[in-house]
């Protein structure tokens, strides 16, 4: 049994405004600047089940027995859910759930976890370490700057 035409709708709406899908196995020193934007492509188009409210980003899913989408706002430890049949439920949904959640924690006079703190670890290969901290000493910047300029680059 296919989608129906509001669930394609939904679909199509979420099309619209596609969050970058996860960067993890994409960068190699071996693959150039065009094959990474070619791979970012891609990997975004395929990366379109979310939807994305004050940077809070929800993961979408359809549930074939209920007949509805349901959400889950991903990259926090609190849980945001959200669920609606046509694009504008869904849509509110998710702005009603993340706005709740804010006045939830200013309630108990908490910061709300932040969905990304601009912050991230990194698991190399040491031969990898190795050519970054070579390459940034060559050009005088940090490994850091380094793969901030290369990740900009490509996804930006």
């Amino acid at each position: 049994m296919g989608l129906r035409t509001k669930h394609k709708k939904i679909f199509a709406a979420i099309y619209e405004n596609p969050v970058r899908a996860n960067i993890l196995g994409l960068l190699s020193l071996k693959t150039n600047r065009e094959e990474l934007r070619t791979m970012t492509a891609v990997r975004t188009v395929t990366a379109t089940n979310v939807m994305e409210y004050k940077g809070y980003v929800g993961k979408i899913e359809y549930d074939n027995e209920a007949g509805i989408f349901h959400g889950e706002v991903i990259n926090l430890r609190d849980v945001i859910t959200f669920q609606g049949e046509s694009v504008d439920e869904l849509r509110q949904s998710l702005e009603d759930s993340v706005e709740d959640y804010l006045e939830f924690c200013a309630q108990r006079n908490e910061k709300p976890e932040k969905p990304f703190s601009g912050r991230i670890l990194l698991r190399l290969d040491p031969e990898l370490h190795r050519l970054l901290s070579e390459r940034a000493q060559i050009e005088d910047t940090s490994i850091n700057q380094l793969v901030c300029e290369t990740l900009e680059e490509v996804f930006v």
